[in-house]
């Protein structure tokens, strides 16, 4: 091995333990950051009301993904630069209607210790694509045993119908140096069918039934602070109500059959 083979060796030696405990220090950051968010999925249950997140999902960029993007920006992959990455440690939020994602970054906007680095609301403004996603960069206070570190973590905040379309729009064209024209367009108009499904499920979700001003809340009769099998952590009244009915049904069912079949006896 040559001396200037040897030295891109420990260059990229160098490079990869700095990515290494850039990497921990994001993983870091994300666990806090996630307990937070879980914390208000788990509140929002246990208060009666209807769960605003759906489901979270996150991952850390792997250290060839870091290479990759600084490539695609032009810039030199080093140590100042990979630590200038704000999305190594990525956290997307699915929530099930479009107005949540606002209430979950408000929720998160006001929480101590964190700190919007950079934000970008793709649900007001979509992309000309049709992608629709709101981006929050969030920095957050992160303690070691000898140090404190404010570390930046990339948040995606998008509702159900958004997660699909991004989901089929990744398979199909992510990173692809082009793309059909006939897709791009069949995307576009996806995108504003899901917009309007998103609006008809909201009108659909407040309107009144029976007692109930949001069809999404619970009716809770009795609730508790854990979760029983097949019930969950709360006893609904329509719930109630439909097995009452069920009941019924089955009980008239069950005697008309006792009656059709005394009838047909006495004619024989």
């Amino acid at each position: 091995m040559d001396l200037t083979k040897k030295t891109e060796c420990q260059e990229i030696q160098a490079l990869k333990e700095a990515y290494s405990a850039y990497a921990l220090e994001c993983e870091a950051a994300m666990d806090v950051l996630l307990a937070r968010i879980r914390n208000l999925q788990r509140g929002t249950a246990a208060s009666g009301g209807r769960t605003l997140i759906d489901s979270v999902t996150y991952r850390i960029k792997t250290f060839d993904s870091c290479v990759s993007k600084l490539k695609r920006n032009k810039k030199d992959f080093n140590v100042e630069n990979l630590r200038d990455l704000r999305d190594v440690a990525g956290i997307r939020v699915i929530t099930p209607f479009r107005d949540d994602i606002y209430t979950v970054v408000k929720a998160l906007e006001n929480q101590s210790g964190i700190f919007v680095e950079r934000r970008k609301d793709y649900v007001a403004n979509p992309k000309e694509n049709g992608y629709m996603s709101y981006h929050l960069t969030i920095s957050i206070e992160t303690f070691f045993l000898d140090r404190k570190v404010n570390v930046p973590v990339e948040v995606q905040i998008r509702d159900v119908s958004m997660n699909l379309w991004a989901s089929l729009e990744h398979v199909l064209n992510y990173k692809k140096k082009t793309t059909s024209p006939t897709a791009t367009k069949a995307f576009k108009e996806l995108a504003e069918y899901l917009t309007d499904f998103d609006d008809r499920a909201i009108e659909l979700r407040k309107q009144r039934f029976l007692w109930a001003d949001d069809l999404s809340t619970y009716d809770d009769l009795i609730s508790w602070n854990f979760e029983i099998w097949g019930l969950g952590n709360h006893l609904s009244l329509f719930c109630l109500l439909f097995c009452a009915c069920n009941l019924l049904y089955s009980y008239l069912m069950m005697r008309q059959q006792k009656e059709t079949m005394s009838g047909e006896q006495a004619q024989q």
